[in-house]
């Protein structure tokens, strides 16, 4: 295969416009803003086998920025191709330069999801075949988003999930408590039984204060997403202990190290939401699934504001990989929020927050079995 196919790597930004702003405390966005990577495998004159991956660089989640994102896909990318041709290869490469991707995690992301697509689809398997993960065909339940605004965007958004019957909610706090409480009791009594979890964004500079603002709503939320300024586990550990109340850590959950040596077998206090953008690719985020699997501990399966429909179709592998520890799963918004998806079959949740795509059909295809609509 090394010597027979010749190979070549086009990356592009990726912005489409929003169908609505998302507000939260850390950003306000009005775009996708996004690296997209295409390999091409020329295999002969008349066959182009291509391999597409994703991925959304954040300066507030893993300190990268597109440009920066940009820039060090091409100074690796000829490395790459050279070196890497088999799922083993990528493996090997990722446990080799942990550190250098520590560093770009999203923009690697983005390469190795092409890479993984590229090899599968020259080896006429699914990613799940690919990389040994089960090839289960439930889908799992998306959750809500609501994103801060008006009263009436708020209504807006609640009336629609309302609508898809949907139980899980996530609310963005605005940092005004009593605002915030109205609407989290708004959430549940518009939709009863809901499981409403609140995301602070790095709201509180302290603990003491995130502690009482907390123990306003404690009783009504299943957990409090990324509530501190300092993004310490530790200090995220302080407050689940004062409040009684589950941490889930995002910005503040980076890598395996951070599963591994700070979180204890059964852990029930902290919840550690799992992006694939930010983890530093797909390899990485199904061996801390692995890793969750042996601890006992449950996770959120997130996704990054703006990914299209090829993260969301990563993010099934992991779904995949996991029994009962996924808590919750996030994503799935397609031209739900965007107003152009690149990709086809669109993966976007319908009612009761369920992908409405046979699951049996995507496993059957090559790769992701994502088209571009090029």
């Amino acid at each position: 295969m090394k010597n027979k196919i010749c190979r070549s790597c086009e990356v592009k930004e990726f912005n489409s416009p929003f169908k609505h702003s998302v507000t939260h405390n850390s950003a306000n966005r009005q775009s996708a803003s996004s690296i997209i990577v295409k390999i091409n495998n020329h295999v002969n004159p008349n066959l182009t086998i291509r391999g597409y991956g994703e991925s959304c660089p954040r300066p507030y989640v893993t300190g990268e920025t597109l440009s920066g994102a940009l820039e060090f896909i091409h100074s690796i990318k000829n490395q790459v191709l050279t070196d890497i041709h088999s799922a083993q290869d990528l493996i090997y490469w990722v446990n080799q330069y942990q550190s250098m991707i520590d560093e770009h995690p999203a923009a690697w992301c983005a390469l190795e999801l092409a890479l993984l697509d590229s090899i599968a689809r020259i080896h006429h398997v699914s990613i799940e075949k690919l990389l040994s993960i089960p090839g289960r065909q439930k889908l799992p339940c998306y959750t809500g988003i609501i994103s801060d605004g008006s009263s009436n965007y708020f209504d807006l958004q609640l009336n629609r999930y309302l609508k898809y019957h949907m139980k899980d909610l996530k609310l963005k706090l605005s940092g005004d408590i009593d605002k915030d409480i109205y609407r989290i009791q708004k959430i549940k009594d518009t939709i009863p039984n809901a499981r409403v979890r609140v995301d602070a964004n790095n709201l509180w500079n302290d603990v003491e204060t995130a502690i009482t603002d907390i123990n306003q709503f404690k009783q009504d939320i299943l957990a409090v997403e990324e509530p501190l300024v300092s993004k310490s586990i530790a200090d995220s550990r302080s407050l689940a202990k004062e409040t009684g109340t589950k941490i889930i850590l995002d910005e503040s959950f980076l890598t395996i190290s951070d599963l591994k040596d700070n979180f204890k077998r059964g852990e029930q206090h902290l919840i550690p939401n799992l992006r694939i953008s930010k983890l530093g690719g797909l390899i990485r985020t199904l061996e801390i699934t692995k890793a969750s699997r042996t601890m006992n501990i449950g996770v959120i399966l997130g996704s990054q504001v703006g990914e299209t429909s090829l993260l969301c179709r990563a993010g099934l592998c992991v779904a995949n990989d996991l029994d009962n520890q996924l808590i919750a799963a996030e994503g799935a918004y397609s031209d739900h929020l965007l107003k152009q998806d690149p990709f086809y079959p669109k993966l976007r949740f319908d009612k009761y927050g369920l992908i409405a795509t046979d699951m049996s059909l995507l496993l059957s295809q090559n790769g992701f079995g994502m088209r571009p609509l090029e």
